[in-house]
């Protein structure tokens, strides 16, 4: 089981979570995140490499197979994504949410956000 929770606001990331396997849990001390996207900015896909306090990784992998967009004021959206994933290989399910200003996304939504795309291109890829 993989449950992490970071979050990057007021200049800081926090980061948050834990690891239980093989019957030892130990407090998540790192991870690395890539996800894929649709045009709408909605979480398609995951990847995140996790290292928790007693030295091991665990990777975590996933597709989204339902999305809900969940407007919590007019100014934040939460992509609220149920997933199947594999940890480690071994398959389960799991949910990510992303949050985003709502004026954040108008603004990248109405432009070309495809790979290659001037405003994508130069950037790390997203797996």
């Amino acid at each position: 089981m993989v449950h992490f929770w970071e979050v990057e606001a007021l200049g800081r990331k926090v980061l948050r979570g834990y690891v239980l396997r093989d019957g030892e849990m130990a407090e998540v001390n790192g991870v690395d995140m890539s996800f894929e996207h649709d045009a709408r900015l909605a979480h398609t896909a995951v990847l995140a490499d996790v290292r928790d306090e007693l030295g091991r990784s665990t990777r975590v992998e996933g597709r989204t197979f339902a999305l809900y967009p969940f407007v919590v004021s007019p100014q934040v959206m939460l992509n609220e994504g149920s997933m199947s994933v594999t940890i480690d290989g071994k398959p389960g399910v799991g949910h990510v949410e992303m949050c985003w200003p709502s004026a954040y996304l108008e603004h990248v939504c109405t432009r070309d956000i495809s790979a290659g795309s001037p405003v994508i291109r130069g950037l790390p890829s997203a797996g």
